[in-house]
């Protein structure tokens, strides 16, 4: 099954008596069968993509409402250097949405970049959207230090920040509680650690590392990291719950 020169799928079929050849009826069926296949994985595909857009949707708002404030308060001079950088995270994220949505017809191409870089960004974007959500009680404590190099779908890995972002901030009961986050390299892996105040079960735990959980944000990251060529440790104890990605680094 191709889109335009690309094939992305084959489909194969089990016939039950032989065929030396097939009838014009039976070849359009079949043609039939493969475009309806293709449209239900592309319906699919937008359905990931719309869940995704959620926390980049709420935290590009927030910007965008600061950005007003300040020049409807005539404040542009004295903020000069805050508005421009907000600016520069909306023009970043919403050319990013744009690339998700391009994304359903493909996932671009691989790039070397910086995974510390890539989480700094993503826990920026989530803070901005814990911030609209009036998520006070929140305490963001990030250990970032170390700059480690991956080969990857730069927008996979962004995704993948996101969604884990996402279910540990939401995973905080409403009392409060903190979100870690730090990067360090572990032998020939890259590991990006999300943690968060609340626990899960063995049975909960079991089920998100086996991919059967009901959450599509937590289906869509074990989908992405294993296409990465990754894979993601999830530890419970102490009232604290913590994802680990690991990622291929780059090795000098």
């Amino acid at each position: 099954m191709k889109t335009g020169d690309t094939v992305n799928h084959f489909l194969s079929f089990d016939a039950i008596d032989k065929h030396t050849s097939f009838t014009s009826e039976e070849i359009e069926l079949l043609v039939f069968f493969g475009k309806e296949l293709m449209k239900a994985v592309t319906i699919e595909q937008l359905d990931d993509i719309l869940h995704d857009f959620k926390n980049p949707a709420i935290a590009t708002a927030g910007f965008a409402k600061r950005v007003k404030n300040a020049l409807e308060k005539r404040e542009l001079e004295k903020k000069r250097e805050k508005v421009f950088r907000d600016l520069d995270i909306l023009v970043r994220e919403t050319s990013r949405m744009q690339e998700m949505a391009y994304s359903v017809y493909g996932a671009g191409k691989e790039e070397d970049v910086d995974m510390t870089d890539k989480l700094a960004r993503r826990l920026e974007i989530n803070r901005e959207a814990i911030r609209e959500q009036r998520r006070r009680n929140i305490q963001i404590i990030r250990d970032l230090k170390t700059s480690l190099r991956i080969r990857c779908y730069p927008l996979h890995v962004e995704r993948v920040f996101d969604n884990l972002l996402s279910n540990a901030t939401q995973a905080i009961p409403e009392k409060g509680g903190t979100l870690i986050v730090k990067t360090y390299p572990m032998d020939r892996w890259a590991v990006a650690e999300i943690s968060n105040t609340g626990r899960i079960s063995e049975a909960e735990r079991e089920q998100i590392l086996d991919g059967e959980t009901k959450g599509r944000g937590l289906h869509i990251t074990n989908r992405l990291v294993k296409i990465l060529g990754g894979r993601i440790e999830l530890e419970a104890e102490d009232n604290h719950t913590t994802f680990r990605v690991y990622l291929p680094r780059i090795l000098d």
